[in-house]
């Protein structure tokens, strides 16, 4: 029987590219773990968050009816068929990420991750994703299905949508993996419509 690492770890391979280890850079402090934060039904929390927000991803994607949703809520245009996404997910207070150290980004993390994204020639378009978009869009996207009920505003974490040209996605990610305030970068698949 798999870990959930490793069932997290295939479903985010069938997101799209995924990164190795050689992507990722060093630390920059190390990080201790207190005793008491680890609890069982907070890591399965975070982990069925985690399985959910996948999914939603490889199924509803960045797309809602065709058209690509912004930061503050309304439809844009369509993004060019070259253009990938990228969603750089924000710490929260369960990131199970070490370096995000069990605290939500802050606001002085947000604005330097948003402006070494708008930095990057490549990037067409960022947009910040608050926890109720992000729960907006995906509930949208799966008002279908029956296990969305138990969802609620702020289990997915707030993200920047980020367009970006393919040969940019490489900068994206090298430009804020390991920034403070940074838990997961995504490269997602051309979103299906």
């Amino acid at each position: 029987m798999k870990s959930t690492e490793d069932r997290l770890r295939e479903a985010l391979k069938t997101v799209g590219d995924t990164m190795g280890s050689e992507d990722v850079p060093p630390m920059r402090s190390p990080v201790s773990r207190r005793s008491g934060l680890a609890r069982p039904a907070v890591l399965a929390s975070a982990c069925a968050v985690a399985l959910v927000l996948i999914g939603g991803l490889v199924v509803g994607g960045l797309v809602v009816g065709g058209k690509t949703l912004t930061g503050n809520g309304g439809g844009a245009a369509s993004s060019p068929p070259e253009d990938k996404h990228v969603a750089v997910y924000l710490c929260t207070k369960t990131s199970s990420n070490a370096s995000c150290g069990h605290a939500e980004a802050t606001d002085a993390q947000k604005a330097n991750i948003k402006e070494r994204l708008a930095n990057i020639r490549q990037v067409r378009q960022v947009a910040y994703e608050s926890k109720l978009q992000a729960y907006e869009r995906v509930k949208r996207a799966f008002s279908d299905k029956k296990h969305w009920e138990t969802v609620k505003p702020g289990d997915i974490p707030e993200a920047f949508r980020v367009q970006v040209s393919n040969d940019g996605v490489k900068l994206v990610q090298q430009a804020v993996i390991g920034l403070p305030g940074v838990d997961t970068v995504i490269v997602e698949d051309k979103p299906r419509a």
